[in-house]
């Protein structure tokens, strides 16, 4: 592979991401989504918050990465 072969490569990645972050900027304009990010109040700000966790879901609750029982626990229905 020659080093023209590589900076297409890279030239057309570049323009990829580029057309994806204008249609998406286009789409959010054209569908009026900045109502709903108002509705959720992050018009202004825009950060995005993820919660990650690691529970594992045994029968009857939850358990921790610390080996403690969480507070999930799903109600049990007895017959």
């Amino acid at each position: 592979m020659s080093w023209i072969g590589i900076a297409e490569n890279i030239i057309s990645d570049i323009l990829l991401i580029m057309a994806t972050i204008f249609l998406s900027w286009l789409l959010l304009i054209i569908t009026g989504r900045k109502r709903l990010l108002k509705f959720f109040g992050v018009d202004a700000d825009r950060r995005l918050v993820v919660y990650l966790s690691n529970l594992r879901i045994i029968e009857g609750g939850a358990i921790g990465i610390d080996d403690r029982p969480r507070s999930y626990n799903w109600p049990r229905q007895r017959v």
